[in-house]
């Protein structure tokens, strides 16, 4: 990338990454999202999310998921989850600074039965919709419902 298309690239780079630390890897913290999280449906995703204090200034963790009996071809499942990082990535600004101690668990999961109908735009839509409403949630003062991992 050239110097004059992008002259601060370093915070663009900062801004609009999707790094390691924001994937949710952990398989204690994936079944916990699952089971105790709450859940949000939208025309083409589902969102789980759990929110927690934090010690340590750390991102907010999120897990794209694709199941195999909505989409059968592996190209299929890979485009939309590229779409779905791909639309978080440019989106995530929303929630990323809203409260200094809380973070959320976040699971992202396709319920839509074709490709064709999910397009960027829509995915793009669905999770501007999710973080929105992250950021309602918060700013709602819902300080009970906080876990601590």
């Amino acid at each position: 990338m050239p110097h004059y298309i992008f002259p601060n690239k370093q915070l663009f780079m900062n801004t609009y990454s999707f790094t390691k630390e924001e994937r949710l890897k952990r398989k204690k913290w994936i079944q916990l999202l699952f089971s105790k999280g709450k859940t949000l449906q939208l025309s083409f995703v589902r969102l789980y999310y759990l929110p927690y204090y934090i010690q340590k200034q750390n991102k907010h963790q999120v897990l794209f998921c694709v199941p195999k009996k909505k989409l059968n071809k592996a190209v299929a499942r890979n485009k939309i989850k590229r779409r779905l990082r791909e639309a978080y990535r440019l989106s995530k600004h929303q929630i990323q600074n809203i409260h200094p101690q809380v973070r959320f668990l976040i699971g992202y999961v396709y319920t839509g039965k074709n490709i064709e109908k999910a397009t960027y735009t829509a995915l793009l839509t669905d999770v501007q919709h999710t973080l929105a409403y992250l950021k309602q949630w918060i700013h709602k003062g819902k300080k009970k419902k906080i876990i601590t991992l």
